[in-house]
């Protein structure tokens, strides 16, 4: 089935990885010696780690029911401000949602959202002390971290040919175990009637914070 992305482009990724000397020699050249050329046909559903991993994450089949909530509460009817005219759409925030989750270098949070039938994603990165929450990132952040988290998976891919290649399955396992419990959790908070209102208020306030003082901070 078709994506409709607006912010997401998987060759164009690539595209600037090859730009990159650092991660055109340190990521980009070992992935494709052992995994053949990425082109500007290919598609991130074509490569091993998707079809292997990523795709075992599936929030519309886990979280069924249930909506991620991408409006931000401190902004007048919940709109951004947008950067190039670019809106992120749902699929776009689907996509981040899968990279976030499936990533060894986060830490994250899923909890109910402000709404009925709605949930909040919350993550922080190994590189940052800063905690974010997906509703709250412009769209400028949302783009800057796709190539982040396709690079690190990358990586990970190749160490699969490595002495390192058991540490990488255990850790694959061990990532989608944790969300299955994050979302276990998530469901008997909503069907108990339990929002975590403290929760749901520290990140929503440590989240302005990080937006008014280190905008666009995330690398």
């Amino acid at each position: 089935m078709s994506k409709d992305y607006t912010l997401f482009h998987f060759p164009s990724i690539i595209s600037e990885m090859r730009k990159n000397v650092k991660e055109r020699v340190e990521t980009l050249l070992p992935y494709e010696e052992l995994y053949g050329p990425l082109t500007e046909a290919t598609q991130l559903e074509d490569t091993p780690f998707f079809q292997e991993y990523l795709s075992l994450f599936n929030p519309d089949r886990e979280l069924e029911g249930l909506t991620l909530w991408t409006k931000d509460d401190d902004y007048e009817g919940g709109e951004k401000p947008l950067f190039n005219g670019q809106e992120p759409s749902m699929d776009d925030y689907k996509m981040l949602q899968i990279l976030i989750i499936g990533s060894f270098s986060n830490r994250y949070s899923i909890i109910p959202g402000p709404q009925p039938s709605t949930y909040r994603l919350g993550f922080q990165t190994m590189k940052s002390p800063l905690i974010y929450a997906v509703d709250q990132l412009f769209n400028f952040q949302i783009k800057g971290l796709y190539p982040a988290y396709i690079a690190e998976q990358m990586r990970l891919t190749v160490l699969l040919s490595s002495d390192e290649r058991d540490q990488v399955w255990q850790q694959r396992t061990e990532r989608l175990g944790l969300f299955q419990e994050k979302v276990g959790k998530l469901r008997g908070m909503m069907e108990g009637k339990y929002v975590e209102k403290k929760s749901h208020r520290i990140i929503k306030n440590i989240m302005y914070f990080c937006r008014v003082v280190f905008l666009g901070h995330i690398k």
